[in-house]
């Protein structure tokens, strides 16, 4: 179980700090992600309104298009020649789970772009279907079965 106040502060600790990559802000977003979306908004974690800090340090990181960033990535990996690395495709589901996060906290993405990425990571789904199940089983918990890259890989 994740202990609340231990996330909190960690949250608070790293958007005091300095942020200049990718993955360090995406990795500040899935916690908020946690904070909300699986363990519920407490009127303490509301009243303190990390997620619009979260959204207006983005600015000042100048990773303002971080979702966009994560989403090229990920099309990247599932589009690169050759079969994937077992390490890239637990790399591919982590991102499915950070850009679904970036997504819930409000930032915007281009419908477009959506729709390369959804087609991309399915396409690689379908080509390495015995890994793409392997590593769904052993990342997903409970809480996520109906997210469409474990839900696909799952069945």
């Amino acid at each position: 179980m994740i202990e609340i106040n231990s996330l909190l502060e960690s949250v608070h600790s790293r958007l005091e700090g300095e942020v200049s990559l990718p993955h360090q802000a995406s990795a500040i977003a899935y916690d908020l992600f946690i904070l909300t979306f699986k363990l519920g908004q407490s009127t303490n974690f509301r009243n303190q309104n990390l997620v619009s800090v979260f959204i207006s340090k983005l600015q000042y990181w100048e990773l303002d298009d971080l979702i966009i960033r994560q989403v090229k990535y990920a099309i990247r990996i599932a589009n690169s020649n050759g079969k994937l690395e077992y390490e890239e495709m637990h790399k591919l589901f982590s991102l499915c789970d950070e850009i679904y996060a970036l997504d819930y906290l409000g930032l915007d993405l281009d419908k477009g772009l959506i729709v390369e990425y959804e087609e991309s990571i399915r396409r690689r789904f379908k080509r390495e279907k015995l890994k793409a199940k392997m590593v769904a089983e052993d990342r997903v918990e409970k809480w996520q079965e109906n997210f469409w890259w474990y839900k696909s890989n799952l069945n």
